[in-house]
């Protein structure tokens, strides 16, 4: 954009008058646009300014409705549907899963990543997602 310099300062630096050049903004104040009418690829507004009848559209949701997508059958790529939506022998592709069946892996020694579900844990394991010590 002529006349427009490349961005400086982070936003708590930025001094007054100074406007967002690294990102687009909301039509009508300076946040980032995340939502639109069904079908637009780009977002338009923000949260606050979005009109009726718009949906998310920075992001990808459920087939079925507007909620994130964590579901497929097993080996399949992307995330289709939601939890409340998702099919018979759909599974959540974003945990990771135990090694030794397809359950979520959730256990694993305190500070590393998960790799055991709760059936397969051992004494001293916790949840690494929540950190509570497993009883021995």
């Amino acid at each position: 954009m002529p006349g427009v310099r490349p961005a400086t300062v982070c936003f708590d630096h930025m001094e007054p008058g100074m406007i967002n050049t690294r990102y687009k903004c909301c039509k009508e104040c300076i946040e980032i646009p995340r939502y639109g009418y069904p079908g637009q690829k780009m977002a338009t507004y923000c949260k606050a300014h979005a009109r009726e009848g718009m949906v998310l559209v920075s992001k990808k949701h459920c087939v079925e409705c507007e909620r994130p997508p964590r579901y497929n059958y097993p080996g399949k790529k992307p995330a289709l549907y939601c939890g409340e939506h998702r099919l018979e022998g759909m599974i959540n592709i974003h945990r990771r899963k135990c090694i030794y069946c397809e359950k979520s892996a959730a256990y694993n020694t305190m500070g590393s990543r998960p790799v055991v579900c709760y059936l397969h844990k051992s004494a001293g394991m916790v949840e690494v997602y929540r950190l509570k010590p497993v009883a021995e």
